[in-house]
């Protein structure tokens, strides 16, 4: 393979220098490094302007493996003749030529064709492959080709598929830790371990009228982004892909549907990889780990997120734990970070079934610890609004415009998941903040409804100051100051860090709302997930999984009056298990308006 590496005047041109004496093809190279394939070929050309030699070697010698690749990849995986000649490290022509047959013509004397098409196609689109399948639980897992399962992790599998009275469904991906290029899955060298063989399902499937499961993908278990350019693969339906790592994107919908939500499985295969940079950066993010799926009688689909302990194979499912033999009942969880509350906004459907009714997640599940997150809205104040007349003209005929009021709408949230077993951590949050913002650029002289609570928290911000509390919270004071049963709730201040499951010294943050990034920048998912830690956030609404940050949703109203247009906003929430491990449940609507978790 072509060696570029002394070329490399970049750590970005040292990884594709690396992936191309591999043998990658740059739109392998483009998914895996997470670039545009322009920019992959740019930086191929560069490297090879600087090597000083030739940039394609002229006679180029093909031995018989490369002729059979080069024969694989443009006929089999539709590979392009200018990737190939890339990949080779030659001219077009050269490829062009043997293709046409007017080169290595002892080759070609003794290549057997007559089992191969002259010419192929199909006219159906993709979507009408897919298959239907029966049943309402399913378990869906991916695994690579000549690798070992984890035994254990398997065997916990199975026996919750018998538990639950559940399908189990593995597609397989290739790794070629020889080669080119991803193979193809049919490829008749390929192995995979017996202990899967009769689970293994390489086609597409409608598990129902809104959820598919991509079996037919074929994703390289090096790409960074193993969803991307996949978003409307599926049209309108969710969608679920064979991968290593685990993955989930919430995808915009018109708001008279449910949100589209992608995710990627985690793989029940043990880590295998090239000990090269793409390879060893997967490593590291391989997830053993599955998607499970429950349908209930109306239709509607719940999946969430089965993540094992790569030493022993097993894992929690909401209050139970599988081991390969047994299955215990739990007496609590580690955590539930509650999507964004915006108590004034709330939706009551959602707040009864997570704490405020009478069966609840919060007494299903024991958390040891709640995170909330957004708790108040600030909704007579608020930023989004508070430029606009007809707004608050409205709130003001509906006698909502009182400041106090909305600190006695988070007052009742904060008091209806109160519970002996759980501890409520409020992280500081934008909107929480937003009652100090108004403190400082408003006027109290023409705002009569707030004018002797605004005075009231002014002075109490000002006597603080005095006496140099530099973390003094002006909305913790305004919520205890009027809910003495409310004193043992914790407030977290400016980049307090609160660590859960952090015994190994691997625990996740959950002392981040989302809305503060690096260096005083605006947060986000790429942010937190170059940081490097494990983090549990909220801010953005949308439900979120990418290389150990989980976003979750939203508890209030999916349509607040500013968020305009399509949404990705779910009403989904993280679990976060003793171990570390952990899941989002996103929630839905029955018929008669009552909110449903799982089925």
């Amino acid at each position: 393979m072509e060696d570029l590496t002394p070329f490399a005047n970049s750590d970005y041109q040292r990884e594709i220098a690396e992936l191309k004496k591999q043998g990658t093809t740059n739109a392998a190279m483009a998914d895996t490094t997470g670039r545009s394939y322009e920019s992959v070929r740019s930086a191929v050309r560069n490297m090879r302007k600087r090597k000083g030699t030739p940039t394609y070697r002229e006679n180029r010698k093909f031995t018989t493996h490369d002729m059979f690749s080069i024969i694989s990849m443009i006929e089999t995986q539709g590979v392009s003749v200018i990737d190939v000649a890339d990949v080779m490290g030659c001219n077009e022509t050269t490829i062009r030529k043997f293709m046409n047959k007017r080169s290595y013509k002892e080759f070609w004397d003794d290549y057997d064709e007559d089992s191969k098409p002259i010419a192929s196609g199909q006219i159906s689109p993709p979507e009408r492959k897919r298959k239907k399948i029966d049943g309402k639980k399913f378990i869906f897992l991916a695994a690579q080709n000549n690798t070992h399962v984890h035994r254990d992790f398997m065997k916990s599998i199975e026996n919750f598929a018998k538990h639950n009275d559940a399908q189990i469904i593995v597609s397989t991906f290739t790794y070629n830790k020889h080669g080119f290029q991803n193979q193809v899955k049919s490829d008749d060298d390929l192995w995979f371990d017996p202990t899967i063989k009769q689970y293994i399902v390489n086609e597409p499937i409608e598990i129902c009228e809104d959820l598919v499961f991509c079996g037919e993908l074929n994703i390289l278990p090096t790409a960074v982004d193993p969803l991307s350019g996949l978003h409307s693969y599926t049209g309108g339906a969710s969608g679920i892909v064979p991968h290593a790592k685990m993955q989930l994107e919430s995808i915009p919908n018109h708001k008279s549907s449910d949100v589209k939500i992608m995710y990627t499985t985690g793989a029940v295969t043990q880590r295998n990889y090239i000990q090269k940079k793409a390879g060893q950066k997967a490593e590291f993010h391989h997830i053993y780990g599955a998607v499970y799926v429950e349908i209930d009688e109306e239709g509607d689909w719940f999946a969430r997120q089965l993540s094992a302990d790569s030493d022993t194979g097993c894992f929690y499912d909401l209050n139970r734990y599988y081991t390969p033999k047994e299955i215990t009942d739990c007496a609590y969880v580690e955590a539930i970070n509650w999507g964004d509350l915006h108590s004034e906004k709330k939706d009551h459907a959602v707040y009864e079934a997570c704490f405020s009714g009478e069966t609840t997640i919060l007494d299903k599940l024991k958390p040891k610890y709640q995170f909330v997150h957004d708790v108040l809205d600030f909704t007579s104040r608020n930023h989004h609004n508070i430029g606009d007349p007809y707004f608050r003209f409205e709130k003001h005929i509906r006698g909502e415009d009182s400041v106090k009021g909305n600190i006695f709408d988070v007052i009742g949230t904060i008091s209806s998941m109160t519970r002996d077993f759980s501890e409520i951590i409020i992280v500081e949050s934008n909107h929480d903040l937003a009652l100090e913002k108004w403190l400082k650029t408003a006027d109290y002289k023409i705002d009569p409804e707030n004018a002797i609570f605004f005075l009231e928290c002014q002075l109490k911000k000002y006597k603080a100051i005095e006496r140099g509390e530099d973390d003094f919270s002006i909305f913790e004071w305004a919520v205890k100051r009027n809910a003495e049963h409310l004193q043992h709730v914790r407030f977290l201040k400016t980049d307090e860090s609160f660590r859960i499951c952090d015994r190994d010294g691997e625990g996740i943050e959950c002392g981040q709302h989302g809305h503060n990034g690096a260096n005083g920048s605006r947060g986000g998912v790429g942010v937190f997930r170059r940081m490097g830690s494990r983090y549990n956030v909220g801010h953005c609404h949308s439900a979120t999984i990418k290389d150990g940050v989980y976003y979750a949703g939203v508890m209030g109203k999916l349509s607040m009056g500013y968020n305009v247009g399509g949404g990705s906003w779910s009403h989904s929430l993280i679990v976060t298990y003793p171990n570390g491990k952990r899941t989002i449940i996103t929630m839905k609507k029955s018929k008669d308006g009552k909110a449903k978790w799982r089925a």
